[in-house]
């Protein structure tokens, strides 16, 4: 595998990496997804993943990372474009049973302006007893604890391509996000180094303990130690609403090979999928049916691959190039405009 392109930015990292295999486009499968009440009752959510500016000419794109990692917790996967009307994605908000607010580095506007939306249908849909998952990885984790703060408490925390072990801040079974881990992935969990941290800015307790708004809304659920022996907030969730976050990286596939911490490591990162795709499952639609994209049900998925989203042309599944390299300088180069390719 090569690495052509390590997305370093101010709040969290992204890698995306390339292979030998030639360069293709497969459009993704148009799905029906037929619903009624009972649909959030059915084995597989929906859940959206938001889109991430790629460079300045509107490339989006959604790491495979989370769609392998919600597919093999249950769940059935698409994306929700950040730069669409609120309009198309209050529509797609009310077909889906959760979101997921994921990674990023420069995302561009869209993506807080779309979260702040999805925020706000989720209080509200929350409030009239209809539960919708919401969940922040890394950037996602520090824009969503600033939204609701009412200003910024994120701070400089570097503690990139690190491994860390979580120190949980109650007893596991006082926390819904670790309320169904065994006690021996429990222990696992505040031992031994088995959460991928990725990033340059955090939270501290003190400073989110320090505000009102925050700790109203949400309450702490473990933290970190960074290289400099600095502490920060890795997980917290809703006190009332079904709002989960993590400063680390539970979509990870970093944890390969064998040994026990490799092990537990997975293990871990695949209950807190679960325990995602269960929350997911408590929210009914407010549509009795929609049609939406699958983003896994494009063909070869890997797990270093990327989806791209081409305007409103996309979604696309981008496989892993050669001679060509995609990057941010390249997003304006004339071989973009032949996507989709003609038949």
């Amino acid at each position: 595998m090569r690495v052509i392109k390590s997305i370093i930015a101010g709040l969290c990292t992204l890698t995306i990496a390339t292979s030998s295999q030639n360069t293709t486009l497969v459009q993704v499968d148009q799905v029906n997804i037929e619903g009624d009440r009972e649909l959030a009752k059915r084995s597989r959510p929906t859940i959206g993943v938001l889109t991430i500016r790629y460079c300045k000419e509107n490339l989006h794109y959604v790491l495979p990372t989370y769609v392998r990692w919600l597919n093999k917790a249950g769940a059935d996967v698409v994306a929700i474009d950040s730069r669409a009307s609120e309009a198309e994605q209050k529509k797609l908000f009310n077909s889906l049973n959760g979101v997921v607010f994921p990674g990023a580095s420069n995302p561009g506007s869209e993506y807080t302006r779309t979260m702040r939306r999805f925020i706000k249908w989720a209080e509200i849909s929350a409030r009239n007893g209809n539960p919708f998952a919401v969940v922040g990885t890394c950037y996602g984790f520090q824009r969503m604890a600033n939204a609701f703060a009412g200003q910024k408490v994120v701070g400089n925390i570097k503690d990139t391509d690190s491994k860390r072990s979580v120190k949980l801040l109650n007893s596991s079974k006082s926390f819904r996000m670790t309320n169904g881990l065994s006690s021996r992935l429990v222990n696992a969990l505040e031992t031994m180094p088995v959460v991928y941290q990725n990033h340059f800015k955090g939270i501290t307790p003190l400073k989110f303990a320090g505000n009102k708004k925050l700790s109203k809304a949400f309450r702490m659920v473990g933290t970190s130690v960074n290289t400099q022996g600095k502490e920060y907030v890795t997980m917290y969730e809703g006190k009332t609403l079904p709002f989960y976050a993590f400063q680390h990286h539970p979509e990870t596939f970093k944890f390969i090979g064998k040994g026990k911490t490799n092990l537990r490591a997975r293990q871990i990162n695949m209950a807190m999928g679960k325990f995602v795709v269960a929350q997911a499952r408590k929210n009914t639609p407010n549509v009795k049916s929609a049609k939406s994209k699958l983003i896994q049900k494009s063909r070869d998925l890997f797990i270093n691959k990327a989806y791209f989203f081409l305007g409103k042309k996309g979604p696309f599944f981008v496989p892993k190039q050669t001679k060509e390299k995609l990057t941010r300088k390249s997003c304006s180069k004339s071989e973009l405009d032949q996507y989709p390719p003609t038949k």
